[in-house]
């Protein structure tokens, strides 16, 4: 008999990082609106060792959810053949349950059936609780609790920001530029708030400096979905925020590449969002006790493609004119040590960007900045 030899060369086995998650254990619930006493879809996956008949049920327990009765065929997705019809009982008690009946068709065994329910069946109670028991049931069997770890947690619905502006430095399409988000709250901010700001196609990372003005200790807690529709880039407060206190974070070029095609001024789908009480290292909205719905930014940059004919540089190079004080006192929450600046930029395109409020190392800035 030979002794065991190890095998000299052999190939690495390594994760495909662009292949798809896995799906989340079943069964699981997610709450689309995750916020208390609001109007909400909620989307449940369930998989049956046996296969689903006509008459079978499927039924949702939600305790303290407010429930109203639907009357057309349930949305599905990899059910079989089945359609649902549906009833509610129990609104708004610990036994509020949403009951699915099937009226047609059948789901073999072993099958992950997703439910989702339609707008105007499902309001979130306005009670809160860290352990919520949602539990299911199939048919004649017993009721099955929900792990929290496979369903959403509620969260106290914040107020949106009093004022938000997004300031885009070199506003040429893909250009990597740096941006400025400013913000104001009119109730005071914790320590570990996070500002979430969802960016159309912007192509974002966590390179390059952050800093901050009105607020310290801002950093770029993480990135979602680059490139997409939905990219977004959160930032956490690590230090308290002052109520009325005006709030301005500033990247460098490296974090941002703007999109290939052009984006209008005011663009409603650049939203922002904030979150309080999530741990540190979470995905943006999860497990956090407090969070606003998004809102689209109140004032941002738009962004244009250079004319085919010109170059990217400026045709005129601009100028800065000091601001008046009474002038800044109610335009500028910060007042850069009073002296502040308004400045105007016209590129060789025709685009024109006028800024205001800037330091004078600001103003400087922007008279030397090419694209």
């Amino acid at each position: 008999m030979y002794a065991q030899t190890a095998i000299e060369t052999s190939t690495a086995i390594t994760v495909d990082p662009n292949a798809p998650p896995p799906p989340p254990p079943m069964p699981y619930l997610t709450i689309h609106t995750p916020f208390m006493n609001t109007d909400t879809k909620i989307t449940f996956a369930f998989e049956h060792q046996s296969a689903i008949t006509i008459s079978d049920t499927i039924s949702l327990k939600l305790p303290q959810f407010i429930l109203t009765n639907y009357d057309a065929t349930i949305p599905t997705q990899n059910c079989g053949t089945i359609t649902f019809t549906s009833y509610v009982s129990s609104s708004a008690s610990t036994e509020a349950s949403i009951t699915f009946k099937v009226a047609a068709g059948s789901l073999p065994s072993n099958i992950a059936c997703t439910i989702t329910t339609p707008e105007g069946m499902v309001k979130t109670t306005s009670t809160p609780t860290t352990n919520p028991n949602y539990q299911l049931r199939i048919t004649y069997y017993g009721w099955t609790n929900i792990p929290p770890a496979q369903s959403t947690a509620l969260m106290t619905k914040l107020d949106p920001l009093a004022s938000s502006k997004l300031r885009i430095d070199d506003p040429l399409v893909e250009a990597h530029s740096s941006f400025t988000f400013t913000f104001q709250h009119h109730v005071a901010m914790p320590a570990q708030t996070t500002i979430l700001l969802t960016l159309p196609l912007w192509e974002l990372s966590t390179a390059g400096q952050v800093t901050s003005t009105g607020c310290t200790g801002a950093t770029i807690a993480s990135i979602q979905n680059s490139g997409e529709a939905d990219a977004s880039i959160t930032f956490m407060l690590h230090d308290a925020l002052a109520v009325d206190m005006s709030c301005s974070i500033t990247t460098s070029r490296e974090t941002a590449k703007l999109p290939s095609t052009t984006q209008p001024a005011d663009l409603n789908t650049r939203t922002v969002q904030i979150f309080q009480g999530c741990p540190v290292t979470a995905v943006p909205g999860v497990g956090c006790t407090g969070g606003s719905i998004p809102t689209a930014i109140e004032s941002s940059t738009g962004t244009f493609a250079v004319m085919p004919s010109s170059k990217a540089p400026r045709s005129s190079p601009g100028k800065c004119t000091q601001m008046a004080p009474g002038e800044h006192r109610v335009a500028c929450p910060e007042a850069h040590g009073g002296f502040v600046w308004s400045c105007e930029r016209e590129w060789a395109s025709g685009f024109k960007a006028s800024w205001e409020c800037l330091s004078e190392d600001e103003a400087q800035d922007v008279l030397q900045r090419d694209i």
